[in-house]
């Protein structure tokens, strides 16, 4: 009875999928359903799901004890954007059929991992890697970025978009900043001294103020000159030894020559202009510094030419080719009876021979050396020659002026003796004089100073032969009783005054009429006509 049973069911399920087939009527993930072979006594049915309450397969008529087994297609679990689920087995856990049952799938949840792909500036890959969702991926690897130019330099900055948590299949490019690159410059003094370091970009054109001049050095640019930055550079201020001029003046004020000078450098000119009757003494600053061979120079001079009186070689000249216009005068004031000389008083002075005319010489002197004296009806003159050689003198065209203190003798020219020549314009204060005379009995007598001031004269006693009231010179050659008459002269050996007055106790200075009222006193006198 049991094997007809059987049979019959054999025959219904075989019907029942062919019509199903036959209808085209299949069920997406149909339910299994697997029928036993035999069916003897009680049978159980496992029935296999999935995660979701599916069925996966129905199997039927297991009969006790026996141990189930699935036949399907290994279940799965869809994957989330975060985990993907691995089928691990069943629950619960397959074992031998006691009554009907249901096992269930079991997946393990896994986090999911994502391809990500790294990308150099250029768009080409340089790397795939695989992260699990939520990590942050990175990248070990190699950066690559453009390489720096002479311009440009380039850094990395970071990855595009920005890392975050992996949550996608994602792709990273290089990110990079292009900056200017900048170079160093470097700014040294001429012997190496470092002024100044400072980067600055490329394209730009430096600059930094030169050192300051000093009194040595003048700065004149910088070497090698300076251009648009490119590169490292450095720059070396150029100097040059700061140029210096001496003016060189003579003591007139003329200015003479110049000459350059680098500092430092010694002098080396020193040649001074020869100046008659002078001897040179050198080049000296306003201050009295004298600037000779080997002075170092460290400034700008103006330096003068000084010189001192040659009274060596004045005094030959003087005695060789001047003193013959030298003489000395001796005046006799005198009264006769009946041709006889009753009394007498002579006086002593000096003269100088200034004109030699129609058969005389013509002597300059004072008009109380000249004056008759008071008292007396009759005077004589005689003159003595510079080697003592006496010359019988007469007043000339009484040209005698005690508002000058001056008169003209003349005396017979038998000798040869030398004229004196005479300027036309008084002498200025400081100029060096000569003093000719005769003083105290001594013959040809020479003396040497300086006209240091111009004074208006008043006697201790009026003299009535000396009545001056101009300004005279006051000058520091000495002069003694006997010198009155005597020529002053100035270095180039003409006249200039004649002495006529000196101090009561001493002979530190002389006074004369100045050259200019001796020539009023000849046109009054002498050159009237």
């Amino acid at each position: 009875m049991n094997k007809i049973k059987n049979v019959v069911l054999i025959f219904v399920i075989f019907i029942a999928s062919f019509s199903l087939v036959c209808c085209n009527k299949v069920k997406e993930n149909p339910e299994v359903i697997i029928p036993n072979q035999e069916i003897t006594g009680d049978t159980y049915k496992v029935t296999w799901e999935n995660y979701d309450g599916s069925v996966l397969e129905t199997d039927l008529n297991f009969i006790k004890d026996e141990i189930p087994t699935y036949k399907g297609k290994t279940p799965t679990k869809p994957s989330t954007e975060k985990y993907e689920y691995i089928f691990i087995g069943w629950t619960p856990s397959i074992r031998p059929v006691k009554e009907n049952i249901i096992y269930v799938a079991q997946f393990q949840e896994v986090l999911r991992k994502y391809e990500v792909s790294w990308f150099d500036y250029k768009g080409d890959i340089i790397e795939r890697t695989y992260a699990e969702y939520g990590t942050i991926p990175s990248y070990e690897g190699e950066v690559f970025i453009p390489e720096k130019t002479d311009e440009f330099e380039y850094c990395f900055i970071g990855w595009s978009p920005k890392i975050e948590p992996v949550t996608k299949h994602i792709a990273y490019q290089v990110q990079y900043s292009k900056v200017k690159r900048k170079y160093n410059v470097t700014w040294n003094d001429t012997d190496g001294t470092l002024l100044k370091e400072e980067n600055i970009e490329y394209g730009q054109l430096p600059s930094f103020d030169l050192p300051l001049d000093s009194d040595e050095w003048e700065y004149i640019g910088w070497s090698p000159d300076i251009s648009i930055v490119t590169k490292d550079a450095t720059y070396t201020a150029n100097r040059i030894k700061k140029e210096y001029i001496i003016n060189y003046y003579l003591n007139d004020g003329t200015l003479y020559t110049q000459k350059t000078y680098n500092y430092g450098d010694s002098v080396t000119y020193t040649y001074q202009p020869s100046k008659e009757n002078y001897l040179s003494d050198g080049w000296f600053t306003q201050n009295n510094e004298k600037i000779d061979y080997g002075y170092i120079i460290t400034k700008n001079l103006d330096v003068y030419a000084k010189y001192s009186v040659d009274y060596v070689g004045l005094m030959n000249y003087v005695q060789k080719e001047i003193i013959s216009a030298n003489v000395k005068i001796i005046t006799e004031s005198y009264n006769t009876f009946l041709g006889m000389t009753t009394s007498s008083v002579v006086s002593q002075g000096s003269g100088i021979i200034f004109a030699n005319a129609h058969g005389n010489y013509y002597v300059l002197t004072n008009c109380h050396v000249a004056a008759k004296r008071e008292g007396f009806n009759k005077v004589k003159y005689t003159i003595i020659d510079y080697k003592g050689r006496e010359h019988r003198a007469r007043l000339f065209n009484s040209a005698i002026d005690p508002n000058y203190d001056l008169a003209v003798l003349i005396f017979e020219n038998t000798v040869d003796l030398h004229v004196i020549s005479m300027t036309n314009t008084n002498p200025k204060i400081g100029d060096e004089v000569i003093s000719l005379g005769q003083p105290k009995g001594q013959n040809n007598t020479i003396t040497f100073g300086k006209i240091w001031k111009y004074q208006k004269v008043y006697f201790e006693t009026p003299n009535p032969y000396s009545t001056t009231n101009f300004l005279s010179i006051f000058h520091s050659a000495p002069t003694q009783g006997g010198s009155s008459g005597g020529a002053l002269l100035n270095l180039d050996f003409k006249l200039i005054g004649i002495n006529f007055a000196g101090p009561k106790d001493g002979d530190s200075y002389g006074v004369a009429v100045p050259i200019e009222k001796v020539w009023e006193f000849l046109r009054q006198h002498v050159y009237k006509s």
